[in-house]
């Protein structure tokens, strides 16, 4: 099924869905704007991938849904698009040119002089939307603009705001929550140090700010463990079957970073979560 023929109970979805990823896709990076702008920023391309799940979803189960379900939809969608479209009203709107490396260059007039940080989470941000876009049909972006909102606590508020609408179309059709749960790990996966050839650190970090908005996305983070002479090290969740089979899933724990951990002797050391029974070392 085309795109274009996205509708749920009669009511056409496609051309929303479209306009919000767009408008989304062009916010600024924030390269030379202050870390919490480029936190925020990194969350709203997030998010665009969460509204893009959705649509990827329905499309790919052809679903019919109810005119209520369709309606719910279409104004989760409309509130995301005005909201957007205020934003973008009131920050500033500029023309792109590209950076050696295909990424934008925005440094003239997105500067704002005083706050600075790494530029290394904007880049990231950049391809990620990158990779996105790859992989994404019908949403092609037509004219080279970006936007942003210098305003972080207004940014913050249109992240709360899209967050909830988000949430409030993947809550549409709950028996669909395990195919976004798996479209969701993808897009993780896209956010490893090999994919995206930046360093761990770096990664880390981006997965602490996405979590933030997307609790399916925490992770565990190992670095640096080792274990000598007689020790014994074991990393990852474990869950019971008992505790999967009352519908806990591996996501639902705590994000963890372990980082340069040594166990020596006959040590024993599990990094990570444990669900409903004991540890891989009780249970010999």
């Amino acid at each position: 099924m085309e795109a274009a023929g996205l509708a749920i109970g009669g009511i056409a979805l496609s051309s929303l869905f479209e306009q919000c990823l767009s408008l989304i896709d062009r916010i600024d990076s924030g390269r030379n704007c202050s870390k919490s702008y480029q936190d925020l920023a990194l969350q709203m391309t997030f998010l665009g991938a969460r509204l893009d799940c959705c649509r990827v979803t329905w499309q790919q189960k052809e679903i019919s849904g109810t005119e209520k379900q369709g309606l719910d939809a279409k104004a989760c969608l409309t509130r995301i698009k005005e909201r957007l479209e205020e934003a973008q009203a009131t920050g500033e709107r500029y023309q792109i040119t590209s950076n050696d490396d295909g990424t934008a260059d925005t440094s003239d007039a997105a500067n704002i002089g005083k706050k600075r940080s790494d530029k290394a989470l904007a880049q990231v941000t950049d391809k990620f939307r990158r990779i996105l876009t790859e992989t994404r049909e019908g949403v092609p972006l037509l004219d080279a603009y970006r936007w942003a909102l210098r305003d972080e606590a207004k940014l913050q508020k249109l992240v709360k705001t899209v967050t909830r609408m988000v949430q409030g179309l993947e809550a549409l059709f709950p028996a669909f929550a395990a195919q976004l749960d798996e479209i969701a790990k993808k897009q993780a996966e896209m956010l490893r140090p090999q994919r995206l050839e930046e360093p761990e650190e770096v990664v880390k970090e981006v997965a602490a700010v996405i979590s933030e908005v997307d609790e399916r996305l925490s992770q565990h983070i190992y670095k640096n463990m080792e274990a000598f002479d007689e020790a014994e090290m074991t990393v990852g969740n474990y869950v019971s079957e008992e505790a999967a089979k009352s519908g806990w899933k591996d996501s639902q724990g705590g994000r963890h970073s372990y980082d340069n951990v040594v166990a020596r002797g006959k040590s024993r050391v599990f990094a990570g979560n444990i669900v409903g029974g004991r540890s891989p070392f009780e249970r010999r």
